[in-house]
């Protein structure tokens, strides 16, 4: 049976794909785990790129699944590609959306200045409703916090560079839409010349925020 592996993004939750789990074959054996503190499911040791990549190397043993296809939208797109670079007879294929490949201080300066929870809540309160639907009144705050460090570190040297990206053996598809604000097509570029098996595909009108992707879309960038 094909294994599928959907790993949501920032502040995001299994939930968020719901839309797309509803329309996948069931032929297909489909699996979108939380990463550890987002959708109520409880903190482990580390909130970083690399310990969400080792949780959903632990949840694969746990289910025994030798190795799978990975859809990743925005950070679970890294994170599944991490998963490429140090895991790689674990992963079959990659398809990523709405992912952020560059890092540096700068951007992810500018990434953080975003994610101030009293800020927020003056400013989107509707939004950090829905964080707080998400991961739980007491602890949407504490996501948020903790994803602006992680952000951080990989602006300060904790982001994958070149010569990661020619460790990728896997077929990789970086999908991206063409009015999103938050990832260039350069870098999507730049990084699919390092990566011996890796295509760009662009979205024509879509944005960054997943919800507002049309499903058929999101089905087309599994199939391409």
């Amino acid at each position: 049976m094909q294994h599928l592996i959907l790993l949501h993004g920032a502040l995001g939750c299994r939930n968020d794909f719901k839309r797309l789990l509803e329309r996948l074959p069931a032929e297909i054996h489909t699996f979108a785990p939380n990463f550890p503190g987002h959708g109520k499911t409880p903190f482990e040791s580390g909130f970083s790129i690399a310990s969400f990549a080792d949780y959903v190397i632990g949840e694969m043993d746990r289910m025994r699944i030798p190795s799978a296809n990975f859809f990743g939208y925005s950070m679970g797109g890294y994170v599944a590609l991490w998963l490429a670079v140090h895991h790689p007879q674990r992963v079959e294929r990659v398809i990523t959306l709405g992912t952020k490949l560059h890092w540096d201080e700068q951007n992810a300066a500018r990434e953080v200045s975003r994610l101030n929870p009293q800020k927020m809540q003056e400013k989107i309160p509707a939004f950090c409703a829905q964080l707080a639907q998400k991961h739980g009144e007491s602890a949407w705050e504490d996501v948020v916090r903790k994803t602006a460090g992680l952000m951080s570190a990989l602006g300060s040297g904790e982001a994958l560079v070149n010569t990661h990206w020619k460790r990728i053996q896997c077929a990789v598809n970086l999908c991206r839409g063409s009015a999103d604000q938050m990832v260039s097509a350069e870098e999507c570029l730049a990084v699919q010349t390092q990566i011996s098996n890796c295509k760009y595909t662009e979205l024509e009108g879509v944005p960054h925020p997943l919800e507002q992707v049309e499903i058929e879309k999101l089905l087309a960038c599994l199939n391409s």
